[in-house]
C-alpha cells in the first residue's frame, strides 16, 4: 500500500476538516498579502444585514465580521424546503418517529452566521489564537471582503458577503481546495471554529439546540448511574497568595521547598506523591486553575475551554495537525480516556538497545509499571463495553484481526461515563488529581498552586536552585511574580511546556525541543442505518477495544492501532467531510448510528518535529507528517473499513478529501470484499493518503522533546531523568520518551514519573549523607 500527493490540480469538493488549530500566521499572510496589495484602495461591500455595528466587534472591521458570518452561514446554512424535506425524510428513515419533524425542521433552519454566534467566534478566537494568528484571520477575512481580493483567492469578483449561498459554497470549496496549504488550513480552523460554537452548546439562541434534541442527545452528562454527592470526590487546598503578600502588585512571591515540581500531570502528579510521602517537602505549581469535577461543565465548547490547551485551538504551523493537549489539574490524566495501556515489549527493547536504556528491560522497571497501575487502579475488571466498541470488536472478530481489551485506571468500578473526556463526573477516573497528589496532600508534606506559569528554572554553578514565574491569583485576576528556592527542580510540564522552559532558562542541549512525537490521528466512520436502537457513542464506557492489525504494517514496529473515540455531537460534527450545508446536516441527523474507528498512528520521523521558542519566547509546533506515517494511517484506515463492514456498515466516511462515502449494498454484502467496487473505493483510500493540510489530522499525544538517552548527544536528559547539562533539574513527563510509544502513553508517563522520582529520593539521601 502506499499513500500517493493528493492532485493539486483540480480536487473534487469533498475536504474533511476536523479541527480548529490555527496555521501560522507567517505563512497565511503570504498567503494574502499579494491579494491586500492590490485591494489596498477597494471600496468595501454593503451589509450582509444590518445587525453589525459600523465600528465592528471586538477588534474586528464590520467587513472583516460581514464576512467570518457570511462564511459561517454558508458551513451551517438555513436548509431550502426542498432541502429540509428531504432531511426530515433522512432523519425519520431511521427513527420511525414522526414527531421529530417540528425538530428536524428547526434543525435544518440553523445558521451559523447570526450575530450572537459571529460575537461568540471572535470571542473564540480572542482567546484561542496566538496575535500573530489573530491578525493573519483578520487580514484574509478583509482580503475576502473586496471583490479584488476575492478573486484573487477564489475566482470570484463579488466579495464574499455579497453572494447568494449556493455561489458561497462554491468560494467555500475553492478555499478548502486552494493550491495555498496556508488558505486550506485557515478554513478548516474556519470550519471547526464555528461548529464548535454552533453545536458545541446544549442552548442555541433562546432554547435548546435543535439539533442536540433530534439526536436525543442531554443536556447535562448522561447520568447512567446516580452522581455521587461531591463531598465524596477527594477536593485539594491551594495556597492563599494573599496572603503571602501584600497589597502591592510588585511584590514578589518567595517560598522555600525541598523539590519544586511544575505540573501535576501524569509525570509530576507521581513524582509529587513520592516525594511527599517519602518525607520531602514538595512544592507543586500548576498553570491550570482547578475545578472540582462536581462543577465541570461537561459541554464540548464550555470543556475546550476550560480544560485544554488554548481552548482546544493549539496547532502546528502550517495548520495541517491539531493538537488536544490538557490544561488542568492532573493534566492529561484529567481529562483522557481511561485507556491505560503498558509500553509494548518491542517498543521496551528499541528503547534499551538504540538509546541505551537498559532500565527498560529491567524488572526494575516492570515493578515501576505495575506500582503505578496498582495506585491507579488499572484493569480490565467491570469493563462492559458500549455499543460502539461493541460493533468494532465484533467486525474484528468476525474477520479474525487481532484485537484485544483496554484497561482502564477506574480501580476495578463500572465506568459507564460517555463524558469522561471533559473530566470524570463521578470521581471514578483515577487520575493523578484524585491518587498521587491526593497522597502528597494526605501525607503532609505538600502544598499546591494554582495558576502559576513557571518562566524558567534558576541554577548557579550548573546546579539548580529553584524556579521563577508568574502566578494569577483566582477570583481577582491579578499577577505576582514568584520565586521558589528548592534543593531540585523537576520540571512536568509536558512536551509542549517543558521543553520551553529548559530553553528558557538558558540549556542548550540540542535535543531539546527536537524530535516531537504525536501519534498522528484520523478517523473513518461507519454509519449503522439498520441499527434498531441508537448507538449514542457517547453513551457507556469509552475507548475499550483495541484493534492491532496494522500496528506492525512496516515489519519493523511501526503502524497504527483502533480504537473508538469518545465522539461527542460537536466533535464529530467538525470531524465528517463537508460537501455542502445540505450533506453536512445529512450526516449530523445519523450521528446516533455513527461508529467512530479512531485511527492512532506510531510516528516514525522525529526530524520534522520540534517545538521552538517565538520572539516572545511562547513555545510553537513545528510538524509534518512522513510519507511513511501516512502509509500507517493508511493501513490503519483500511483496517477500520474493513471492520466496519463486517460489523453490518451501511455507509463509511473517511476524513480523505478525494474519497465520496461508500454505500453498501445489502444485496452484495456477501462478496464485499472481493467486488470490483470495493477494490476501487480501496484504491482511492490509498491514492488520496493523508497529504498534510489536505486530510485534516490531529493528536491527543505529544512525546520526545527532552527526550532520555545514554548520551548528551542523543538525548536532552541522561537515564535518570536528569538534565545532561545542569544537575539537580529533572524532567518528568511524556518528553522523555525516545520514540513515541505507539499505545496511548500514560502509563509510560505514570512509570517515568515514579522512576524519576526513585532517583530524586537517592540523589536527597546521598546529599544528606554529605
Amino acid at each position: 500500500m502506499s499513500a500517493q500527493p493528493a492532485n493539486e490540480g483540480s480536487p473534487p469538493n469533498d475536504f474533511a476538516a476536523t479541527s480548529t488549530s490555527l496555521p501560522a500566521a507567517d505563512s497565511v499572510q503570504q498567503a494574502v498579502g499579494k491579494a491586500a496589495k492590490g485591494v489596498a484602495h477597494a471600496v468595501h461591500s454593503t451589509l450582509l444585514h444590518a445587525d453589525i455595528p459600523a465600528d465592528g466587534i471586538c477588534g474586528f472591521s464590520q467587513s472583516q465580521a460581514l464576512v467570518l458570518a457570511a462564511l459561517a452561514d454558508t458551513l451551517v446554512a438555513a436548509l431550502n424546503p426542498e432541502e429540509t424535506a428531504r432531511l426530515v425524510a433522512t432523519t425519520q428513515s431511521v427513527r420511525n418517529a414522526q414527531s421529530l419533524s417540528d425538530d428536524v425542521i428547526s434543525f435544518a433552519q440553523i445558521s451559523g452566521g447570526t450575530m450572537e454566534l459571529v460575537k461568540n467566534m471572535i470571542d473564540y478566537l480572542h482567546k484561542a489564537a496566538h496575535p500573530d494568528q489573530l491578525q493573519s484571520v483578520q487580514t484574509a477575512l478583509w482580503v475576502l471582503s473586496t471583490g479584488p481580493g476575492c478573486f484573487l483567492l477564489t475566482g470570484s469578483s463579488t466579495p464574499v458577503h455579497r453572494l447568494d449561498r449556493s455561489a458561497r459554497e462554491k468560494v467555500v470549496s475553492k478555499l478548502f481546495h486552494s493550491p495555498l496549504a496556508a488558505l486550506r488550513a485557515l478554513v478548516k480552523s474556519i470550519y471547526g471554529m464555528v461548529i464548535l460554537n454552533t453545536y458545541g452548546e446544549p442552548k442555541l439562541g433562546k432554547g435548546r439546540n435543535p439539533f442536540l434534541k433530534v439526536i436525543g442527545y442531554p443536556e447535562g452528562p448522561h447520568v447512567e448511574r446516580p452522581l455521587p454527592d461531591p463531598a465524596d470526590i477527594w477536593r485539594p487546598s491551594f495556597l492563599d497568595l494573599q496572603g503571602l503578600v501584600g497589597p502591592n502588585d510588585s511584590e514578589e512571591i518567595r517560598l522555600a521547598c525541598d523539590i519544586v515540581v511544575v505540573g501535576s500531570g501524569a509525570g509530576g502528579g507521581v513524582v509529587a506523591g513520592e516525594l511527599a510521602q517519602a518525607g520531602h517537602d514538595v512544592l507543586v505549581l500548576e498553570k491550570a486553575f482547578y475545578t472540582h469535577p462536581s462543577e465541570l461543565p461537561y459541554t464540548p465548547k464550555a470543556s475546550f475551554e476550560l480544560l485544554f490547551e488554548r481552548s482546544g485551538a493549539l496547532g502546528s504551523e502550517d495548520g495541517s495537525m491539531q493538537v488536544l493537549t490538557g490544561n488542568a489539574w492532573g493534566g492529561g490524566t484529567a481529562v483522557n480516556w481511561s485507556a491505560s495501556l503498558r509500553l509494548p515489549s518491542k517498543v521496551r527493547e528499541e528503547w534499551a538497545t538504540k538509546y541505551k536504556l537498559p532500565y527498560f528491560m529491567s524488572l526494575d522497571y516492570a515493578n515501576a509499571v505495575d506500582a503505578v497501575c496498582t495506585r491507579v487502579g488499572v484493569s480490565t475488571d467491570a469493563i462492559e463495553h458500549n455499543a460502539s466498541n461493541s460493533l468494532l470488536l465484533e467486525g474484528l472478530a468476525r474477520l479474525g484481526m487481532p484485537h484485544g481489551v483496554i484497561p482502564q485506571n477506574t480501580d476495578s468500578q463500572s465506568h459507564e461515563c460517555g463524558f469522561c473526556c471533559f473530566g470524570c463526573p463521578y470521581g471514578t477516573k483515577q487520575g493523578t488529581h484524585l491518587t498521587f497528589l491526593r497522597d502528597a496532600a494526605e501525607s503532609g508534606n505538600a502544598r499546591f498552586i494554582e495558576g502559576c506559569t513557571v518562566d524558567r528554572v534558576l541554577h548557579k554553578g550548573g546546579r539548580a536552585v529553584g524556579v521563577k514565574g508568574t502566578v494569577i491569583e483566582r477570583g481577582t485576576g491579578r499577577t505576582r511574580k514568584i520565586m521558589v528556592k528548592a534543593k531540585k527542580v523537576v520540571v512536568s510540564a509536558g512536551s509542549l511546556h517543558s521543553p520551553a522552559i529548559l530553553l528558557r532558562s538558558g540549556l542548550r542541549n540540542p535535543n531539546i525541543g527536537k524530535h516531537l512525537r504525536l501519534h498522528p490521528c484520523t478517523h473513518v466512520f461507519g454509519i449503522f442505518r439498520n441499527s434498531e436502537k441508537p448507538i449514542n457513542t457517547y453513551s457507556g464506557s469509552i475507548m475499550t477495544v483495541l484493534g492491532t492489525p496494522a500496528e506492525n504494517a512496516h515489519g519493523d514496529g511501526y503502524g497504527s492501532k483502533l480504537e473508538i473515540s469518545c465522539m461527542h455531537p460537536a466533535m464529530f460534527a467538525s470531524c465528517v467531510p463537508w460537501r455542502s450545508a445540505e450533506e453536512h446536516k445529512r450526516l449530523l441527523a445519523l450521528y446516533d448510528r455513527m461508529v467512530p474507528v479512531l485511527v492512532i498512528g506510531r510516528d516514525s520521523d522525529a526530524t520534522k518535529g520540534r517545538v521552538y521558542l517565538d520572539k516572545t519566547g511562547t513555545p510553537r509546533i513545528e510538524y509534518t507528517i512522513s510519507p511513511k506515517d501516512q502509509i500507517s494511517l493508511a493501513a490503519g484506515v483500511e483496517a477500520g473499513i474493513k471492520a466496519l463492514i463486517a460489523a453490518g456498515a451501511t455507509e463509511i466516511i473517511t476524513n480523505q478529501r478525494g474519497v465520496d462515502p461508500f454505500s453498501i449494498d445489502p444485496e452484495k454484502i456477501n462478496d464485499i470484499f472481493t467486488s470490483k467496487e470495493f477494490g476501487n473505493y480501496l484504491a482511492k483510500v490509498r491514492k488520496w493518503g493523508f497529504q498534510p493540510t489536505w486530510t485534516p489530522l490531529f493528536t491527543a499525544h505529544q512525546m520526545g522533546t527532552c527526550r532520555m538517552a545514554g548520551s548528551a548527544s542523543q538525548g536532552a536528559c541522561n537515564p535518570d531523568g536528569r538534565t545532561w547539562e545542569v544537575d539537580g533539574l529533572y524532567v518528568a513527563d511524556a518528553s522523555l520518551f525516545p520514540t513515541a510509544s505507539g499505545v496511548n502513553p500514560m502509563v509510560t508517563t505514570l512509570s517515568l514519573g515514579y522512576a524519576v522520582a526513585q532517583r530524586v529520593k537517592e540523589s536527597l539521601q546521598s546529599t544528606a549523607k554529605l
